[in-house]
């Protein structure tokens, strides 16, 4: 959030921490839309519950996969493309929501003339998976993971990598 140094946010998904919450320098979010549920950003009376961030806090949740059927969805983009599987593991108890993206930019800057910008790089991937399994009526075990890793690197110039890992299990 504007004005707010980067230790005054704070970010989660699923209940944890996310240190790095974008890929290619800021122009894709590493939340995918398709298996986000809800999100909540506070930028003023930040509950007390989210350990005193004095600027803001994204809190972000991915969805359950379906219990009862098996789905399929994705896109395919000029940048990037994206796939979601919903898979039942056990008809209303478990259930396995997977996800993936993938940049491959590289034929798009292969075609710039200037010769330092075909020579740069710019991608990333991300992988994501939740299982949840129903113990009773009012209890319910969820495990998730996310991973992603990206690669940037401008001519022979500068370039850097970084690679996100969360788990969380609640």
């Amino acid at each position: 959030v504007r004005g707010g140094s980067i230790d005054q946010n704070l970010i989660m998904q699923d209940g944890a921490l996310v240190f790095n919450p974008s890929h290619i320098l800021g122009f894709f979010s590493i939340f995918n839309p398709d298996i986000v549920s809800t999100s909540a950003l506070y930028k003023g009376h930040i509950p007390a519950n989210y350990g005193g961030r004095v600027s803001s806090v994204l809190d972000v949740e991915i969805r359950e996969g379906h219990m009862d059927h098996t789905s399929v969805s994705g896109s395919v983009g000029a940048i990037a493309s994206k796939l979601a599987m919903d898979i039942p593991l056990k008809k209303n108890q478990t259930s396995l929501l997977l996800s993936g993206r993938s940049s491959y930019s590289k034929y798009l800057i292969n075609d710039i003339r200037d010769l330092d910008v075909a020579r740069s790089l710019a991608n990333f991937y991300d992988l994501q998976g939740k299982i949840t399994h129903k113990v009773s009526d009012n209890t319910k075990l969820t495990g998730s993971y996310y991973q992603s890793k990206d690669k940037f690197r401008f001519s022979d110039e500068f370039g850097y990598g970084w690679t996100n890992r969360i788990a969380h299990l609640r």
